[in-house]
């Protein structure tokens, strides 16, 4: 009898172990572990990024407002860009992008702004030119940097151009508080902190290199994965509905464009301190290997702030935005950024792109759509034949 019940009970976990199996085989396929809906934390360089993309991996893109459907390809290093070669040819002029999900583009391929860039200049005379992007959704400044050191400058740039956007300021203070396993701030595996005005790189513990391999293994999990992201999101939930989950008055997101009325943020002003140090880190890499470095404000257009107060949920009074948080109205300035962003440049003699035109958005969502993508590749283009030499003498 006790054979039996010894049997029954090793058939009954083998069953069990041989379904959780696949089940996640099943979850690895349809619902991987992602992070900031681009990258994976199983592609080769998630050890270097937190998160990535799979190299040469087939993807689909769907407009947000019309849901029409279109198939792209990463490249052989896991990019949304066109095949490149380390080495660069000769008498070839090349264009490093560098950015977050702007740069890595809610628009098909061919109409992406960095494509746009390339094909504009070629069409305006300047035949010997090579656009490179290298960007990825949730990357802040930090990122970028890291990416320039990890490979960018490998493709021995003439021109390196990191595509500043809002949240940036955000991103490079994240994680700020402890995070969890399917939160967007856990893929970091570093940050940088100013010590006495000097840039420190942290590794953070809950990193997935920063882990045991038996743990880093198991966080690689579809199953746990999408378990614990289902946990946060009913959590999350529930705090909203529950009026439990005491945030600050105005989200990370927003308190960039607080315009002074109420006081200062003091992780806004702790977060553009930290963003100053780590450009003026990225100039002079560009500068120790003979590439020009430009700042390219995809901030405080006319399509941006359009956005934000049409479909953004911000109010407006009188001609003033604000957020309204428990009755209280906190007024913001969505072109508050860009005025901080040129005093930034200014004050470190860094090249600037600043918005001449809309950068027009989806309408359900806040990226910029075919117009705003061609729109920004016209204000870099312009920017660079009237004050790059190497286009002038090339003209």
């Amino acid at each position: 009898m006790k054979k039996k019940t010894k049997i029954n009970f090793l058939f009954f976990f083998g069953a069990i172990f041989l379904f959780t199996v696949f089940i996640e085989i099943i979850m690895q396929i349809i619902a991987p572990p992602r992070l900031i809906k681009v990258g994976t934390v199983r592609a080769p360089k998630a050890d270097l990024y937190g998160w990535a993309p799979m190299p040469n991996s087939h993807g689909i893109f769907e407009n947000p407002d019309t849901g029409e459907k279109s198939k792209f390809t990463t490249n052989s290093q896991g990019w949304r860009d066109v095949e490149h070669s380390f080495g660069k040819p000769k008498d070839i002029t090349r264009i490093l992008f560098l950015g977050d999900s702007n740069t890595w583009g809610y628009v098909p391929l061919n109409k992406l702004y960095t494509r746009q860039v390339e094909y504009l200049l070629k069409k305006r005379g300047f035949k010997n030119i090579e656009v490179i992007s290298i960007g990825l959704c949730g990357w802040g400044t930090d990122l970028a940097l890291e990416a320039l050191q990890r490979e960018g400058i490998r493709y021995n740039p003439d021109i390196v151009i990191y595509q500043f956007c809002d949240n940036d300021i955000v991103d490079n203070l994240q994680p700020i508080e402890n995070y969890k396993y399917g939160d967007p701030g856990f893929g970091k595996l570093f940050k940088y902190e100013l010590d006495k005005g000097i840039l420190k790189k942290i590794k953070l513990r809950c990193s997935p290199v920063a882990v045991p391999l038996f743990k880093k293994m198991l966080l690689k999990s579809a199953l746990i994965y999408n378990i614990n992201k289902l946990k946060n999101n009913s959590v999350d939930a529930f705090l909203s509905i529950t009026h439990l989950n005491n945030k600050s008055p105005i989200d990370p997101f927003f308190t960039i464009y607080y315009d002074g009325s109420v006081g200062e943020n003091e992780n806004i002003i702790k977060g553009w301190k930290l963003f100053e140090e780590l450009i003026k880190k990225m100039k002079l890499i560009c500068f120790e290997n003979n590439a020009e470095f430009i700042v390219f404000a995809q901030t405080g257009d006319d399509g941006g702030v359009y956005w934000n107060t049409k479909w953004g949920g911000v109010k407006s009074d009188g001609g003033k935005n604000f957020v309204l948080y428990n009755g209280k109205e906190y007024f913001v300035d969505f072109r508050r950024p860009l005025i901080d962003l040129i005093e930034v440049s200014k004050r470190n003699n860094i090249l600037l792109i600043n918005p001449t035109r809309p950068y027009n958005r989806y309408k359900y969502d806040p990226h910029p759509n075919e117009i705003g993508n061609k729109n920004m590749a016209l204000d870099i283009v312009n920017f660079l034949i009237n004050h790059m030499s190497i286009f002038k003498n090339n003209a």
